[in-house]
């Protein structure tokens, strides 16, 4: 249950309670501008809906991790809240996209996007270009 200080900060439109940094403005409020956005590391900047969002690794549950489905995904293995690979290293190099271990570059594409190991779902590995499902390695 949320204590009092989490209730008020999040009873005001502009601001949001975060466990780790506690009671902070909105990102999409307070960080209207790209460059503002990735300049603070409680935001993401979020390139399919052109806003600022709470930085996926900051969110802890799976519901408010969803919210977000254009820029975060829920890492059911770990319980965790990541930024997609698209959205992180989106405007980077191969080698960038590559480096992370749960991404991989998309050279049909000129994409970063989700190491086709690291999908969720048979569902989602058969939409994914570049990716095919084998039931022997899942």
């Amino acid at each position: 249950s949320k204590t009092g200080t989490e209730s008020a900060c999040d009873a005001n439109g502009m601001c949001t309670y975060q466990s780790k940094l506690g009671c902070q403005p909105t990102c999409t409020l307070a960080y209207p501008a790209q460059t503002d956005c990735k300049s603070q590391a409680q935001c993401a900047y979020d390139i399919v809906n052109g806003q600022c969002i709470q930085n996926c690794s900051l969110i802890t549950s799976q519901v408010d991790c969803e919210a977000y489905r254009d820029a975060c995904e829920w890492n059911s293995q770990f319980a965790t809240c990541q930024t997609m690979c698209a959205v992180k290293y989106s405007g980077s190099t191969a080698a960038s996209c590559d480096g992370d271990y749960r991404c991989q570059y998309n050279s049909i594409k000129s994409t970063c996007m989700t190491e086709c190991s690291a999908l969720p779902s048979q569902a989602v590995c058969v939409v994914t270009q570049g990716c095919s499902w084998n039931p022997g390695t899942q």
